[in-house]
């Protein structure tokens, strides 16, 4: 891996949570206020999905013109643009599809917490 590939994966590692972070504390939002596990986890992914698609091309095509100048820095930068953009549309994807499915197992009401089932 080249040097720029590391310092895009060091910049995306920042970038690569604030997606699933707002999903995951809209959920907690709804649950708060009464609904489901279920129904919070589906209401929040559906709530932010095009808000957070929009913050993400915008965080990509702030790095655009590094990745795409005809010049010499191309050369050298393409791969922190490559970088950047692959981990933060991976980043919306998993937010939408993963986060929700996690935090309908992980914020269950009603049921006791994972801790006190498990021994030990």
């Amino acid at each position: 891996m080249e040097r720029i590939s590391l310092g895009a994966l060091i910049i995306a590692m920042g970038m690569l949570v604030d997606n699933a972070i707002v999903v995951a504390e809209g959920m907690q939002i709804n649950m708060q206020r009464g609904q489901t596990s279920r129904e919070a986890s589906t209401e929040a992914a559906s709530k932010t999905q095009i808000p957070l698609l929009g913050a993400t091309v915008v965080g990509i095509m702030a790095f655009a013109g590094i990745g795409l100048s005809p010049d010499a820095t191309d050369e050298f930068l393409f791969s922190l643009f490559a970088v950047i953009g692959i981990s933060r549309r991976l980043s919306w994807v998993l937010a939408i599809t993963v986060t929700p499915l996690l935090g309908h197992y992980f914020f269950r009401q009603g049921e006791e917490p994972i801790s006190e089932r498990c021994p030990g």
